[in-house]
């Protein structure tokens, strides 16, 4: 550390620690979307959070200022040295680019369609907002399927998002909409210039933090009051999904590429509202989705009372991304769960843990001479399946019960000399302080069918 400077305590900004409570519902959360998408056949994988800075910036709409770059520990460039030459490696900063970059690297060894699920740590170099959910280093949590076309994949990405907010227990809705649909909103209103367009869709992409007045004031003023009207009623149509399909059909229906976006929507929708997901996914032209890539289908995710957190998980078909990175030219759809979002949300809604510790059972030391006892009787329990920690030391046994008690242990197991001569252990409920007496028999059933009640 250089002379002078005072040494930072603490994590940078937008960076968090994770205690064992916050870290036991992240394990649960990661079970309960693994279920989900196994349910749909996608199958596990995993990359390096490093990938080389050409394969990152080339899908980085932000100029790489999303990018944390980095150079081997080796490596200590001078002042004034090409940086690029050192530092030509980066943090990936989402999980769908090094899904093209993998594919891409390993299509023939892979079947096709190639549906993949994938879970680990993102960077991106924005602004935190840590009471929001925004994070520079967070969990992205993709399920993908490669070499797809069609409504009916598109479907299932949808009914997936759905399928696991349900499963976590948040009222959510799927909002959905077609990239095609927004290329069709400009084509109409004659705009051709690739600024003015980004502008458009920057605009409505804040339709949900500004409104819909403010957005097609801002449209208005950088385009016309013409296109102003229409981008108006592109975001004021209403009524059932298949209603607003034909309000847009009206609308932008002279357009090409406005009758694939709205084929494409007609036929999730259909199969969705078949399949009984009416009410969880919702057609929202006003869906745009910052990310580039995308080329059809896109899909953002609402919890109810939790707006302000934002989409929690998003997604969409990006077909033309993998042949972008070198790689063969597949299409594909998928979509990304914000993990450290979701468990702000989660327990912003009540989702908590009890316990800092997944052992179940607490075996209370008496004395050094039962030393095998109670390793004996651990090993037991934990063969079958349960969690058991053994205190090591023989401190009083009121202060190694508090000790259990406030890790959120149920249940503590108490072997004194007595006990031992008896052939008997004593279950005791930690936080009723009920006990029972039972043969060393009967222990393991005896705790298989307590835990069974918790």
């Amino acid at each position: 550390m250089a002379k002078g400077k005072e040494r930072r305590i603490g994590n940078p900004s937008g960076f968090k620690d994770t205690l064992p409570a916050e870290k036991l519902l992240f394990n649960r959360l990661m079970e309960d979307l693994s279920q989900v998408v196994e349910s749909y056949g996608f199958s596990p994988i995993d990359t390096p959070e490093i990938e080389w800075l050409d394969t990152l910036r080339g899908h980085d709409d932000s100029g790489g200022k999303l990018i944390y770059r980095v150079f081997n520990g080796y490596e200590n460039p001078e002042e004034g040295a090409n940086l690029d030459s050192v530092m030509d490696k980066g943090l990936r900063f989402d999980l769908t680019v090094p899904l093209a970059r993998f594919y891409g690297q390993h299509a023939n060894e892979l079947p096709l369609p190639f549906r993949r699920y994938h879970w680990g740590k993102v960077f991106r170099g924005e602004a935190a907002q840590t009471g929001k959910g925004r994070y520079r280093e967070f969990y992205q949590f993709d399920a993908d399927t490669v070499g797809a076309t069609g409504a009916m994949a598109d479907a299932e990405t949808a009914a997936m998002l759905a399928d696991a907010m349900q499963k976590l227990g948040l009222p959510a809705v799927v909002k959905i909409n077609n990239r095609r649909l927004l290329d069709s909103l400009v084509e109409v209103g004659g705009i051709d210039d690739q600024e003015v367009k980004s502008r458009v869709f920057t605009a409505i992409d804040k339709f949900d933090k500004i409104g819909k007045e403010k957005v097609v004031a801002e449209i208005a003023e950088a385009t016309s009051p013409e296109f102003g009207d229409l981008v108006d009623q592109y975001l004021s149509v209403s009524g059932a999904e298949l209603e607003k399909i034909e309000q847009l059909r009206e609308l932008l229906g002279s357009s090409p590429a406005a009758q694939e976006a709205l084929e494409n929507l007609g036929g999730i929708i259909s199969m969705l509202h078949a399949s009984g997901y009416e009410g969880r996914v919702a057609v929202s032209p006003e869906i745009v989705r910052g990310l580039g890539y995308y080329t059809g289908a896109i899909f953002e995710t609402y919890v109810e009372g939790f707006e302000q957190f934002g989409s929690v998980a998003s997604g969409g078909r990006y077909d033309r991304l993998i042949a972008d990175l070198g790689g063969p030219n597949q299409p594909a759809v998928g979509a990304s769960f914000g993990v450290s979002r979701i468990l702000d949300v989660l327990q912003s809604s009540g989702w908590e843990s009890d316990s800092q510790t997944p052992a179940k059972v607490f075996m209370v030391n008496f004395s050094p001479k039962l030393s095998d006892v109670y390793f004996s009787v651990a090993t037991e329990l934990r063969q079958n399946n349960i969690p058991t920690q053994v205190y090591s030391d023989t401190k009083k046994v009121g202060q190694q019960l508090k000790y259990a008690s406030e890790l959120g242990i149920p249940y503590a197991i108490l072997i004194g000399e007595d006990e031992h001569a008896k052939g008997t252990a004593t279950i005791r409920n930690l936080e009723t302080r009920e006990q029972e007496e039972v043969a060393m028999s009967n222990l393991v059933a005896t705790l298989i069918r307590l835990l069974a009640k918790e």
